[in-house]
């Protein structure tokens, strides 16, 4: 069995955990576990990919190397079993930046001063904003005997600077719904999602920005986590993936 993990930057962080103790996710991991960064975000708000012959196919040159290096020579249909965890759909950086919040809030805290959105409103956005995303991984299920799970980006980041344009109450708002608008879309496409786990945001409820320490160090980087981050959210896809393909039950809660 194999963990493939793929798409934009965020997965990264993932990669500097996992070399980072290779041993200790090695054992909780279903297989071989593979870490590969496609492509920078900003390529899926385009048309970037197409089907042809059964097969995913990447309009970029360099992002199909890429493709075909981490899914084998034998492409994602072999005998072996496979998660292809996929980060793409989730990172918000640009969706925060759409002229629309300068005139228009959710309507949750939202001012006389700004147009209420309601939260249909708001998550029809969203779907827009990832819909050639959403249409990759509909695409990679139906084309591909592995089972296909999305994980979340990591949190907004207190440094962004869309906190100088948006308030901050309406950036995390716009920030659940959009994250809500397509775990929902995803779930009514039978793919899993591996959500951020709530040791990763500031408050222990989960949701909201991302817990001190857990930044990327880069200059002027404001969007990506660290390997902290990595930590925690490689060990959640690694048992979401072990889960999915060995037929596990999730534990139960706590006094059920």
């Amino acid at each position: 069995m194999r963990a493939i993990i793929f798409g934009d930057s965020h997965v990264v962080a993932l990669g500097s955990a996992y070399l980072a103790d290779r041993d200790f996710y090695d054992r909780i991991s279903p297989g071989k576990v593979q870490i590969t960064k496609l492509f920078s975000f900003p390529v899926v708000l385009e048309d970037f990919f197409s089907v042809g012959q059964g097969r995913i196919l990447f309009k970029d040159q360099e992002v199909m190397s890429n493709f075909r290096r981490c899914a084998g020579d034998g492409g994602l249909c072999g005998p072996d079993p496979a998660a292809l965890v996929v980060s793409m759909a989730f990172t918000n950086t640009i969706l925060l930046r759409q002229g629309t919040w300068r005139q228009f809030r959710p309507w949750r805290g939202t001012n006389a001063q700004r147009g209420a959105l309601s939260d249909a409103v708001v998550k029809a956005i969203a779907r827009r904003h990832f819909r050639y995303a959403l249409d990759f991984l509909g695409a990679l299920a139906a084309t591909t005997s592995a089972r296909v799970l999305a994980m979340e980006a990591p949190p907004l980041r207190r440094e962004d600077p869309i906190l100088t344009v948006v308030d901050e109450a309406s950036v995390l708002e716009i920030d659940r719904l959009a994250r809500e608008a397509i775990s929902e879309t995803l779930g009514e496409m039978g793919i899993a999602v591996v959500a951020v786990p709530p040791a990763a945001y500031e408050r222990a409820e989960g949701h909201g920005f991302l817990r001190a320490g857990f930044g990327g160090s880069a200059s002027g980087d404001y969007i990506h986590a660290n390997a902290a981050f990595g930590r925690l959210m490689l060990t959640a896809v690694l048992e979401e993936s072990r889960r999915l393909l060995t037929g596990l039950q999730s534990p139960a809660p706590a006094g059920a």
